[in-house]
């Protein structure tokens, strides 16, 4: 039910007819196949397993070459193997996947600083950020439940004040809502 809901919902069109979200379509992709090599060595098939762990970390490489969305990947998998409960019996292959981003990282850190400085000397401060992260959550789950009028291109948008004011407390109740969902069913907080 939630593979056809994810087909046909209309808000999903956006990285599509949206030209500029080619790169998270491409990401995606990367992510969610690196993700079925990774079960598959973490499930112990022993057909191809050194294979497909091999190619999952070079992928995992050339992915944070590409797509800085990547690095998080390594969390992505401490969630599915804590999810499935596996974790004591793969915790070992987490290590490979977080060396490469700490070298990636370092290999990159200058060009990051850079970038980093300069979105600061356009006035980019870390409450905007966390208070538009709010919003945008908040605008997208609406968006969800209620697909009206999905714009081609997107414009920033007056935020309430409300959100500037207490921003973070407004993170409360999905945080809540995710602790829950993890003890009571562990797929669909892995899924959200």
């Amino acid at each position: 039910m939630g593979a056809v809901l994810f087909a046909v919902h209309p808000v999903h069109t956006e990285a599509v007819s949206w030209i500029s979200g080619k790169p998270y379509l491409v990401s995606s992709a990367f992510i969610l196949g690196n993700a079925l090599l990774y079960q598959r060595v973490a499930e112990n098939k022993e057909r191809f397993k050194v294979m497909a762990y091999l190619l999952s970390l070079v992928i995992f490489y050339y992915m944070m070459l590409r797509y800085p969305i990547c690095y998080l990947f390594p969390f992505f998998l401490i969630l599915l193997d804590i999810t499935l409960e596996r974790w004591r019996r793969t915790w070992r292959l987490w290590i490979p996947f977080f060396l490469l981003a700490v070298f990636n990282f370092a290999a990159a850190k200058a060009e990051l600083f850079n970038r980093i400085s300069f979105m600061h000397s356009q006035g980019a401060s870390t409450i905007k950020s966390h208070t538009y992260a709010v919003y945008s959550f908040y605008s997208h789950l609406w968006l969800l439940l209620w697909p009206k009028s999905l714009p081609l291109f997107f414009e920033v948008e007056a935020i309430p004040a409300s959100i500037f004011k207490y921003g973070l407390l407004y993170l409360i109740p999905p945080a809540l809502f995710l602790i829950l969902t993890f003890r009571k069913a562990r797929e669909l907080f892995l899924a959200l």
